[in-house]
């Protein structure tokens, strides 16, 4: 296996991943909404995990603060 084969291996298991922890967070925060008499504070940190990751992931943020030349 070659090196951009590794390298789109290696994407697609982590967008797998945040995939993943996406639907596991959806479920938790169903399940506090659901069984919780006040759940607004367990809600917004489960929302923040929620949003985190789709900065981090989709919205590629990380590139903001590396350079053009660096590759990363």
């Amino acid at each position: 296996m070659n090196t951009l084969e590794q390298l789109r291996a290696k994407k697609m298991r982590v967008g797998w991943l945040v995939g993943a922890g996406l639907a596991v967070t959806t479920v938790v925060e169903y399940y506090i909404a659901v069984g919780l008499a006040r759940p607004l504070v367990p809600l917004a940190i489960v929302a923040l995990i929620k949003a985190w990751l789709i900065v981090v992931y989709f919205m590629h943020i990380k590139q903001l603060w590396t350079s053009e030349e660096g590759g990363h």
